[in-house]
């Protein structure tokens, strides 16, 4: 892969999010606004961190799905429909080149906005991590997965306006497998917890947060969201279109 063809892509991408207010509003000011409101409102009054487990993987997965899922949807949809898709393609930059361009300012974006907000969350007084490795992990994976399920979706989103109904499957998947493994003690988990969207995530915060078992009892959920990754990559790369839909 040619680094420099990656960059050029990212930076052009990056100006042209930025000029965009609604796709820069979506990505930023909601999933914050949503993740800053839980963190005020959803308080465990005990303090104890299983509670705030739950409210930090909550806060990660908003923004992961606004700012990485929904915003990379929108922007593959966007581009496939205004041609320059097609017209890339006939540059000197691999397929691999053009989609890891176009959607490099999207991860690294989300990830900034989850530092970001935890950060905040963790200076209201809020304990920190045991596991810290657990937490970054949870978010890089997730990211993984979300930025690999918008290139699918995109396939089958005609519009960027209509991504916003298009995607509401995934965000019901994702959560409700977070809400799912958070009702389960982290010893308890099974095989099929984790290969739900979200629910290794939700394992990975809780043991983040709560230093249930010990750094090898996380490898599963860890596996488990990279194999959704890349179950969702391997679908994404024979589904996706490249030439706009009529």
């Amino acid at each position: 892969m040619n680094l420099h063809h990656v960059l050029a892509l990212s930076r052009s991408e990056a100006l042209l999010v930025w000029r965009n207010r609604a796709v820069l509003l979506t990505a930023t000011a909601l999933p914050l606004a949503l993740g800053g409101l839980m963190a005020l409102q959803g308080l465990p009054e005990d303090g104890a961190l299983g509670g705030w487990a739950s409210v930090i993987t909550l806060q990660l997965e908003f923004v992961l799905l606004f700012a990485v899922y929904q915003t990379a949807t929108s922007t593959l949809v966007a581009r496939r429909q205004d041609r320059q898709l097609s017209r890339l393609r006939t540059s000197d930059a691999s397929d691999g080149e053009i989609l890891a361009g176009l959607l490099a300012p999207v991860v690294l974006l989300g990830l900034l906005l989850v530092a970001a907000l935890l950060a905040v969350t963790f200076a209201i007084q809020v304990p920190l991590p045991v596991a810290p490795a657990l937490l970054v992990a949870a978010a890089v994976t997730a990211a993984a997965l979300c930025v690999a399920a918008a290139v699918l979706t995109s396939a089958y989103t005609r519009t960027a306006e209509s991504a916003q109904w298009v995607t509401m499957p995934f965000y019901v998947v994702f959560l409700g497998g977070a809400f799912w493994v958070l009702t389960v003690d982290p010893d308890d988990l099974q095989v099929w917890h984790r290969l739900v969207p979200g629910g290794a995530t939700a394992e990975l915060v809780q043991r983040a947060m709560t230093g249930a078992g010990s750094l090898a009892d996380a490898v599963p959920a860890v596996v488990g969201t990279c194999l959704l990754a890349y179950l969702a990559a391997w679908a994404a790369r024979r589904a996706f279109r490249w030439d706009a839909r009529t």
